[in-house]
């Protein structure tokens, strides 16, 4: 026997419309600098191209 949990629609039972997070480019970047593995620099680098790439926005 199959058991689908119900989602956000009541109405739907078995949907669900939640999607995994998706891991935001800047964070395996900052669990990097964060272990020590690359320096302020190098972080401040790498961002800066992942901005430029256009895949996030600047957050000030």
């Amino acid at each position: 026997m199959l058991f689908l949990r119900s989602g956000n629609q009541p109405d739907r039972p078995g949907i669900s419309n939640t999607a995994e997070p998706r891991p935001v480019p800047e964070q395996p970047l900052a669990e990097r600098h964060a272990r020590g593995e690359i320096d302020e620099d190098e972080y401040r680098r790498h961002l800066a191209v992942l901005h430029s790439a256009g895949r996030t926005p600047i957050k000030q």
